[in-house]
């Protein structure tokens, strides 16, 4: 007995509620309770508990994803894309493998249900393939720049058609959405440079260029007129809207931008505006409507008058977008600012409509296809335009793979409209993945 009421007494000394209730004098007449609670602690344990440590979850099938393919015949390593494009029943991109030590590039044709079709490595040595951002297609022709050099490849065949090699500077290429391509060459560190720099013109087909517009260079250090907008104006004359950069360096490092506007079919400037800006040019080419022409510098966007060159206003961005291309759609001119911000702003007064901030990134490529923009940040964005609303976010299903958490979608998305189709890489596939339901 004198056990148990030892025990009794250290169950007590640990429950202050227990202490409380039973007093020394209610002892006797309680101690049936506490034995009872004290005979349950030891007689009346509940069962263990059963701990079942769920099985690792098994990747869910992606509803989405048609096929994929490798860009590597190794696919522990990833690839530098540089972009996707599609045209007509071909699925055009570039790959290199720098992460194994070596910086070739390779142009890779598939069609469209990922079969490689053919590809390409025939450029010089020394001039690395390092962008095909110039890339266009007129009928069955591809054309594209290197570095240092332009290319003419039949998409059906991986043919070279031809291709143009400069004595100097860095040669672009555009065309006037017909039969025409156009060729220009900007002069900047760390290429030689020239005095001059000069617009060409050829049919697609054969690669002779002629020369139909030259700037002689009166002052500064380096000139240029990197790509070039056509249109055709009511009497059916073909019109040539570009922008020189004139470079200023070493002790006074400054860009001063001109634009021009010129009469391809009857030989005669238009016009031309001086010194826009004196800091630096965005990289894309002027956006061209009805009436007015849409240009960009580093850090402003104008609208000017495409007859008479007269400025209809000048808006100072949120943030530079140099490295960003611009989209003109509808009553919108929309781009992505260097510092990740998608941005629309009104073409009639340059006012901001939307800002969707950190949506996108620095130089990511947008398109629109379908009232909808299109761009990879990660992940594989869709975001309408008329709002800048997120309709959907698709993130690569090869991230799921072991080692892979990695795996981004970086670059431009190319859609296939009518078979509801989106083609894009995440740097170990390229991918055809089935457009959601929106």
């Amino acid at each position: 007995m004198e056990n148990i009421l030892k025990l009794i007494n250290m169950v007590l000394s640990e429950s202050n509620a227990l202490a409380q209730y039973i007093k020394p004098k209610n002892m006797k007449s309680n101690l049936h309770l506490i034995l009872i609670v004290f005979l349950g602690m030891f007689s009346c344990q509940p069962e263990p508990l059963e701990i079942r440590i769920p099985p690792k979850p098994e990747p869910e099938p992606d509803s989405l994803l048609i096929w994929k393919v490798p860009l590597h015949k190794d696919t522990v390593n990833t690839c530098s894309i540089k972009n996707v494009t599609l045209y007509q029943d071909r699925v055009v991109t570039s790959v290199s493998e720098p992460f194994l030590g070596n910086n070739n590039e390779t142009l890779l044709c598939f069609d469209t249900t990922g079969t490689l079709q053919w590809w390409w490595q025939d450029y010089e040595p020394y001039h690395k393939l390092l962008s095909i951002s110039d890339e266009g297609s007129i009928g069955k022709y591809f054309y594209f720049t290197t570095w240092l050099q332009n290319f003419c490849i039949d998409i059906t065949t991986g043919e070279e058609v031809w291709r143009f090699i400069p004595e100097a500077g860095e040669p672009c290429i555009s065309s006037n959405n017909a039969d025409k391509v156009i060729k220009t060459i900007t002069y900047y560190s760390p290429t030689p440079r020239s005095d001059s720099t000069a617009i060409f013109v050829s049919n697609i087909e054969d690669g002779n260029f002629e020369e139909v517009f030259k700037i002689v260079k009166t002052k500064g250090d380096g000139i240029g007129i990197p790509n070039v907008s056509t249109y055709f104006n009511d009497s059916g004359e073909e019109i040539l809207v570009f922008q020189n950069n004139t470079l200023y360096m070493p002790t006074d490092y400054k860009e001063v931008i001109d634009l021009y506007s010129y009469n391809l079919t009857k030989r005669e400037l238009m016009w031309k505006v001086e010194n826009i800006s004196e800091l630096s040019w965005n990289m894309d080419i002027p956006q061209i409507d009805d009436n007015n022409i849409y240009f960009a510098t580093k850090y402003r966007m104008f609208s000017f008058d495409k007859k008479t060159g007269e400025k209809n206003w000048e808006r100072l961005m949120p943030h530079d977008f140099q490295g960003s291309n611009y989209l003109l759609y509808k009553d919108l001119l929309i781009t992505n600012l260097d510092n990740g911000d998608l941005i629309a702003i009104s073409k009639h007064n340059g006012e901001t409509v939307w800002h969707n901030k950190r949506l996108s990134a620095c130089c990511v490529k947008l398109r629109i296809y379908d009232d909808k923009i299109y761009f990879g940040n990660g992940d594989l964005f869709i975001v309408e335009a008329t709002t800048g609303k997120v309709l959907h976010r698709y993130r690569s299903p090869s991230r799921r793979e072991p080692g892979r958490s990695n795996a981004f979608f970086l670059d431009a998305i190319a859609v296939d409209v009518e078979n509801e189709r989106m083609y894009t890489t995440d740097s170990y596939y390229l991918m055809c993945i089935k457009h959601p339901k929106l």
